[in-house]
């Protein structure tokens, strides 16, 4: 209505009042499976596309899962300004002082990995800014053994720290190595699919006469190993630790 008074009508009053929700706060892996070893990006989204106001001073702190860390090729990227800090082969990822504008939307994308096969829920603490806490961001990795059906616990347990074949690389995140104890526990077999085929599969350790017979005048102390190969020809190699080079 108007302002009257004995000095006449002032007319009206104007305001506008904005009323801005808070962003939106949300996580995905890309891929969301990987084989042990692998690497997954994990990639945080803040979405203000809905809100008529910027928000600032954004900051968020993820710690990942327990054995989830950050890869040694971290590949961090930043579009939300502010301080990002994901140093390789760390658990978690902060952000301080970022800022998105209204109408739009910002990320920031790490490179994740781990040795042990599992399912790694990842939940972020809760996304602060100007416009409010935003709460939390949920994401899942599922992260698959091997394909040589042997666990990676068991496979952990072979010489040179899970390493059986000695190339630098954990037995348990190979699909074409494979450790295993020997059928009575007596020795760790390696078994390694050197040309031919890129994986075992279904590898076993056996008993000397679980499959026929044992021939006459022949003897298997540390017993048989089986396993498939997915391909018509192959070269594998067999190694029984501590069995002498005449087995090997």
């Amino acid at each position: 209505n108007d302002l009257t008074s004995t000095l006449g009508n002032s007319g009206t009053a104007t305001a506008t009042l904005t009323v801005s929700g808070q962003p939106g706060f949300s996580k995905a892996f890309a891929p969301a499976a990987i084989p042990a070893g692998g690497v997954s990006v994990l990639t945080l989204t803040i979405d203000n596309s809905a809100q008529p106001l910027p928000a600032d001073d954004l900051a968020f702190v993820d710690t990942l899962p327990t054995g989830l860390v950050l890869a040694d090729s971290v590949d961090l990227v930043n579009g939300c300004a502010g301080t990002l800090s994901a140093p390789p082969g760390g658990s978690s990822i902060s952000l301080t002082g970022g800022t998105v504008a209204d109408g739009a939307t910002c990320s920031v994308a790490v490179n994740v990995t781990t040795d042990d096969p599992g399912v790694y829920d990842n939940v972020s603490g809760d996304l602060t800014s100007t416009l409010g806490n935003s709460g939390t961001a949920i994401a899942s990795l599922t992260v698959n053994e091997d394909s040589d059906g042997v666990p990676a616990a068991i496979e952990n347990q072979a010489p040179n720290d899970g390493d059986g074949n000695n190339d630098g690389i954990p037995d348990g995140i190979q699909d074409d190595v494979a450790s295993l104890p020997a059928f009575d526990g007596s020795t760790f077999i390696t078994i390694v699919a050197t040309s031919g085929c890129v994986e075992l599969d279904n590898v076993v350790a056996l008993a000397p006469a679980s499959q026929a017979p044992t021939p006459p005048e022949t003897t298997f102390p540390f017993g048989l190993v089986g396993f498939d190969l997915p391909c018509e020809n192959a070269t594998v190699e067999i190694i029984y630790y501590g069995a002498g080079p005449q087995f090997a």
